[in-house]
């Protein structure tokens, strides 16, 4: 089972750069590193409910996991997906053959097998959330287009 320990609720005060956040944790305010730099725009709203978990001190002392909107709590940190996307796949009797595995100059999330039959996965996490819906792609694209229902 896919299991985060030591996961402290906490407040965002603010975005300072793509990959770091002040979030206020036991009264304090705190540097967390954001793992997933993209475009959570709509997340980003000053008091905003976050999950965090204590790292050792380097240029910030939290790791960001989740951040609510409203009251949906949105998983935002990327390493996670995976996780979560495997013991999902292993509870259909797929077996994890690797992750982060290198094809051409590229590098692919898992490789699964069942039945003799190898299959390259890459997992993809929303971070729009329109209410209550989890949307994707959560920044338009020329290769995904506008943001859609049900894509995620």
């Amino acid at each position: 089972m896919v299991e985060i320990c030591n996961l402290v609720g906490g407040r965002l005060v603010r975005r300072l750069n793509r990959f770091v956040l002040e979030v206020e944790v036991n009264g304090r305010v705190e540097r967390a590193h954001l793992r997933d730099s993209g475009r959570p725009t709509e997340l980003m709203k000053p008091g905003n409910r976050v999950l965090v978990r204590p790292k050792k001190r380097e240029r910030t002392s939290h790791e960001v996991f989740v951040i609510y909107d409203a009251h949906v709590p949105v998983v935002v940190n990327s390493s996670f997906h995976s996780d979560i996307v495997a013991e999902i796949l292993e509870g259909e009797c797929y077996r994890i053959e690797g992750k982060e595995v290198k094809v051409g100059s590229s590098r692919i999330d898992l490789l699964v097998s069942r039945d003799g039959a190898a299959k390259l996965v890459e997992v993809k996490g929303c971070t729009l959330v329109r209410d209550g819906v989890a949307l994707f792609p959560d920044a338009p694209t020329e290769r995904g287009g506008e943001a859609r229902q049900g894509d995620c």
